[in-house]
């Protein structure tokens, strides 16, 4: 009976040193994961802000009644879009971002939801105006 008590006790030994071992590991990865996480979702954003700006410089340039529509997909914690003066600008829950200018004057609004937007950027006098829509 002894040697049976034994072999359980050192199975619960090495079973709760390997589950000491796995906790921090755990923790780690969830860690990691969520910076991982931050950091795409923080460079889709910025490269959507480019996007809006280089479409609405080009539309600029070639005058009214130019229009351009593209596709993107916004992160799924975008917090606002700012689009304001000569500049867009998208923030994050986790993430400000970095405004991205314009030579134009920009006026318009997108919704601040993650997913796919449809941008629409059209050349109106003494400026450019953009808009989304859902599809």
């Amino acid at each position: 009976m002894r040697a049976r008590a034994q072999v359980s006790m050192e199975y619960l030994l090495i079973v709760g040193f390997a589950f000491l071992l796995l906790v921090p590991l755990i923790i780690i990865y969830y860690t990691t994961q969520q910076d991982l996480n931050d950091k795409i979702s923080s460079s889709q954003a910025d490269k959507i802000a480019n996007e809006i700006a280089d479409a609405a410089d080009q539309v600029y340039f070639q005058g009214p009644p130019t229009k351009k529509t593209f596709k993107v997909y916004m992160p799924d914690d975008v917090k606002e879009v700012i689009i304001a003066d000569n500049y867009v600008k998208i923030n994050l829950k986790t993430f400000q971002g970095t405004p991205r200018s314009s030579v134009s004057n920009l006026t318009g609004t997108i919704s601040a939801y993650g997913g796919l937007h449809i941008i629409k950027v059209r050349a109106i006098d003494g400026g450019v105006t953009i808009t989304d829509e859902d599809e």
